[in-house]
This record gives C-alpha cells, sequence and structure tokens, in this order.
C-alpha cells in the first residue's frame, strides 16, 4: 500500500474523532509528522500524524486523528486493514483541515513520484467527462469528433488523434481523458474552487506511480490507431488495434498514465499529464479472441497435418468471449475426434496452456476507478467548511484561476469567484 507505516501504537481509550488530538508514550522512535496507524480499547484501526512532546520519563507522541475509523476486514490485523483497500478499489480516507497538515501527509511520500487528482466532490469516482452522469454512448464521442473536426479550427488542424484528443480536452469538450498533475498546490486548488460543489466535501486522489511516464504523441501507433477507430466510429476492428488491448488484457491494466508534449499553455502551467482508459466491447472481445484462437488451431493443425484435419472456422464460429474451462473442453474433444492418430499428451497438454492464456479476453466496460484498484493510492478528503480557507491560503501562494488558466478565459474566471 501507499501507507509509510511500520508501527502500529496502542490507545487505550475509545476513537478520539477527527482532528482531535491524543498524546502516546512509547518506547519506539518515531518521525514527527509520520502517518502511524493506531488501535483503540474497542480494536478499531484509525491515522493519526505524529509529532514529538516532551516527557521526562519515556518518548511521548502528540498524535493529530486524520482519519475516521477504518472499515474492519476478514483478517482483521494491520496488513489486512491497510491492503484491503487495494483490493477492493476502497480507498483510504484521511481528512485534511490545513495547508500545514496536507503538506506533512505528502511530505511522508518526497522520494517518490506522485500524481494527483483534484475534485471538487469527494463522492465521484475517477471518471473521465465523456463517460460522466449517464450510459456510455458510442455514437457519443465520434459525434463531438466531427463536429470539432468540421469547425476547422486551427487546434484541429493537425493528422495527430492525441493532438486533437488533447485539444478538445483543452477546450473543455467531453473526451476519454482524465486530468492529473505533478503539482500538489494544483491539484488543492481543484479539490476547493468550484461554487456549485462549495458545500461538498472536496478529494484528492494521489497516486505513488514508480515507472516512467510515456511522453505519447503522434508517433505512438497503437495510441494513434485506437483514438481513430473510436472517433471514426468504425464498426471492423483494426488488426492493430486488437493486439494492443490483447497486450492490455495479458498486462492486467486498461488503462495508461501519459504526457504529451505542451500543446497549450494550460498543460504546461499545470505540470498537467493524463490517464486514459481503453475499454473492450463485446463484439471486439469477440473478434480478438477469435483471432488468436484460428492462429492457435490453424498451427495445431500444420503440426499434426497428417493425422489431424479438423474444421477451423465451423470451431471459431461458435466461440464467444470469455473462453471458458468448458469451450476449452469442448476444443479438445473435436480435436480428438478429428485425429486419426493418437496425439502424443504433451501435445494436447501445449495446445490447453495456449487456450488457458486466452482466458483473459473479455469486455471491459469503461471504468478509470480500475486505477484505484491496481496502483498504490490514497485518498484525501477536504472538508467543505474549510475550502475557503485553502483558497485565501492558495491565493497567497500566487495560485488562482488567473495563473492556473493563463488566458482570458482563466481572468474572466478568477473574477467570478472572487466577486461574486
Amino acid at each position: 500500500m501507499i501507507f509509510i507505516i511500520n508501527h502500529v501504537l496502542e490507545y487505550n481509550c475509545e476513537y478520539p474523532g477527527l482532528f482531535n488530538k491524543i498524546i502516546i508514550s512509547s518506547d519506539i522512535l518515531l518521525v514527527d509528522n509520520s502517518l502511524i496507524l493506531l488501535k483503540d480499547s474497542e480494536n478499531n484501526y484509525f491515522i493519526g500524524i505524529t509529532s514529538t512532546y516532551s516527557s521526562e520519563e519515556k518518548q511521548s507522541y502528540s498524535i493529530k486523528v486524520v482519519s475516521k475509523i477504518i472499515e474492519k476486514t476478514e483478517r482483521y490485523n494491520p496488513e489486512s486493514v491497510l491492503e484491503n483497500s487495494k483490493d477492493t478499489g476502497k480507498s483510504i480516507e484521511l481528512y485534511v483541515e490545513s495547508l500545514d497538515d496536507y503538506l506533512k501527509i505528502i511530505g511522508n511520500y518526497s522520494n517518490e513520484q506522485l500524481l494527483f487528482r483534484g475534485q471538487s466532490n469527494s463522492d465521484w469516482g475517477i471518471v473521465s467527462s465523456l463517460f460522466r452522469g449517464q450510459a456510455v454512448d458510442n455514437d457519443k464521442e465520434h459525434n463531438l469528433y466531427i463536429e470539432m473536426n468540421q469547425s476547422n479550427f486551427e487546434e484541429f488542424e493537425t493528422p495527430s488523434f492525441v493532438k486533437k484528443i488533447c485539444n478538445m480536452q483543452h477546450l473543455g469538450i467531453p473526451t476519454r481523458l482524465v486530468d492529473w498533475t505533478e503539482n500538489k498546490l494544483l491539484s488543492l486548488f481543484f479539490a476547493c474552487v468550484s461554487k456549485e460543489n462549495e458545500e461538498n466535501d472536496g478529494a484528492i486522489f494521489i497516486v505513488i506511480n514508480n515507472k516512467k511516464i510515456e511522453v505519447i504523441d503522434e508517433t505512438k501507433a497503437e495510441f494513434e490507431d485506437f483514438l481513430k477507430y473510436r472517433f471514426s466510429n468504425d464498426k471492423t476492428l483494426p488488426e492493430s488495434v486488437g493486439r494492443f488491448l490483447l497486450t492490455l488484457m495479458k498486462n492486467g491494466k486498461q488503462y495508461y498514465f501519459f504526457k504529451t508534449r505542451y500543446y497549450n499553455d494550460r498543460i504546461r502551467i499545470q505540470k498537467g499529464l493524463f490517464s486514459i482508459y481503453f475499454e473492450v466491447l463485446t463484439d471486439e472481445a469477440d473478434s480478438i479472441l477469435k483471432n488468436q484462437l484460428r492462429e492457435i488451431l490453424k498451427k495445431f493443425q500444420e503440426e499434426n497435418s497428417e493425422i489431424l484435419n479438423i474444421n477451423i472456422n465451423e470451431i471459431i464460429k461458435k466461440i464467444r468471449a470469455p473462453l471458458t474451462d468448458d469451450l476449452i473442453q469442448d476444443i479438445s474433444s473435436i480435436i480428438a475426434t478429428s485425429s486419426s492418430d493418437d496425439i502424443t499428451p504433451y501435445k494436447y497438454e501445449e495446445l490447453e496452456r495456449q487456450l488457458y492464456t486466452l482466458q483473459v479476453i473479455n469486455e471491459f466496460a469503461q471504468d478509470m476507478n480500475q486505477i484505484t484498484q491496481i496502483e498504490n493510492h490514497l485518498k484525501l478528503i477536504i472538508p467543505s467548511i474549510y475550502k475557503k480557507n485553502f483558497i485565501i491560503e492558495l491565493e497567497n501562494l500566487g495560485i488562482n484561476s488567473s495563473t492556473v488558466y493563463p488566458d482570458l478565459d482563466g481572468m474572466i474566471k478568477y473574477l467570478n469567484e472572487k466577486y461574486t
């Protein structure tokens, strides 16, 4: 998990309540401002931030409570408490009431590469604007693209679909991209600034990313081909897109974090990057499965041509994703009855091994929240009553809509936020 927690401290009273401070004595030497897991007298776990407290007898700590009681798990111990959030996608949530607390929490991960996403409503998951608040409409993305492309604006006079979708995102047009930033203060700004959600708690998703984030442009063929395919709303899955989706399914991740060249000033100033999710529709999963199955069976037929004669097309015609154990056994039975002689057991075992690798192929609905099920992450909650204080503190640091959005629209947004 994302937590840097080496010890669990016993607190021999009931859970003290959010933002309250408690004093605990311990023989364990702890670093100031570190996150610590605590267990109360009723075996409830919660999290606090430490600071040293002077005591003549032994080391004592003042600990500020920054979480509610963590939901219990089946294997109720510290490891399961923390790991469970990743397994279920239900984030561990820490609450923040001041900029000082925010920076202390983030300071625990100063040696990590952090990605931030601020949202003005803590109830929201991680969802792109294209798929927000409604059922997925496969024609919507295509229609938006056609309308913008026909408008003949300068931003769309490029053959690069990566650049086009980034410019669409910049202009506020719904896209499949989700914005992230490497700037911790900007994410705090985005979590607080919305007038429409000033009565709702805000949230900041923090992802530890230990892999190099690739800069994607028009030279990244698989990205270009996928976006072109989705924008065109073509009903025939291109071979290159099928191979790309298969690679993602085998890797167990349907999303990417990526950077681009700074196509506009907003991306540059916001230190912006994106996540994108590559959904797989039912017909696409069937097509990928059938293509892979055809290759496997064709090779098996060629290697055993003297004793085997199977109708590959007839087998494939009946197959749909996912490839279940029963379907694999059906395929094996068909091959066994189509052979004029016994095929050696090891060849059957190798065939079945290859078939079982195809079980990863399935439909995947659009779900950017897969990030919280796979990535080491943390969710910080900004209570609504503190949002205005954060906005004032950020303004004093030179962070407001006129600086975050360095154009006329940004200045207008800033003036409306300040004076209305």
